[in-house]
Order: structure tokens, then sequence, then C-alpha cells
């Protein structure tokens, strides 16, 4: 029997075609994970809010055909008294998803700083798109 495999991958910027903290291409990676075998492929963790995610979105959309998986932390990363802070509203992060699933995510969720109050946001979204 097989699973899918959904792969990925963290990026540091949303600029220059998104760029991995190493300096690899959402497209690059995306066409990569698929020669491998990936069955989707996506964006997650990282340095990028919800908005900036988007665009690598789109780009993972434009570089493969299969679905494309968008899981961002609630906010960029903040340091605060030795301390990573992750401080978007769960109604701000909603609407930064509704702009992934806008560049072409079909799988979404959340990483870092997510609490189920974001989670929840994310679903009233979805439900309301039927």
């Amino acid at each position: 029997f097989s699973l899918p495999v959904i792969a990925s991958i963290a990026f540091a910027a949303e600029k220059n075609g998104g760029r991995t903290v190493m300096g690899n291409s959402a497209q690059d990676c995306a066409r990569s994970l698929a020669d491998a075998g990936a069955n989707a492929v996506g964006a997650n963790c990282g340095d990028l809010d919800p908005f900036q995610m988007a665009a690598v979105v789109s780009i993972l959309h434009q570089a493969v055909s299969m679905p494309i998986l968008a899981q961002p932390n609630a906010g960029r990363p903040r340091l605060v008294e030795n301390t990573t802070v992750f401080d978007m509203s769960p109604a701000e992060f909603a609407k930064g998803i509704e702009k992934c699933l806008q560049a072409g995510a079909s799988i979404v969720g959340g990483c870092c700083g997510t609490t189920p109050e974001h989670i929840r946001a994310v679903a009233e979204l979805i439900a309301k798109r039927g």
C-alpha cells in the first residue's frame, strides 16, 4: 500500500522568486520535490507571515501541477526578552490564509504560534467559501 507524500519547505523571503535560507527558489524546490515523487508541495513555518506566504504559494502553484500546501506561522517571528513571539490575531491569520487560497493553495493549516482559535478562524473562512 502507498501513502501520499506532502513535502513542505520553510521560506525566508517571498521576494526574488521566494527563497529558502540557503537561497533555493520556490520554483526549483517545487520542481525538485515533484521530480522526487511528492504528491503535494508547499510552504510552512519560515520567516513569512501568511500574506507573504501567498506570494510563495503562487510561485509553487505556477511551477507544478499538484496540490499546494500553505501552513504559515501566526505572523513573523519576533524575539522578545529571549522568547520567540508570534502575535498575529486569528482574524488576521484567516485573512492571510484567504490570500494563500486565492494564490492556489488547496491544503491549509498553521505552524508556529497558531492556536485552536487560529485554526477555528480558518475553518470558519473555508465554511463561508463553500
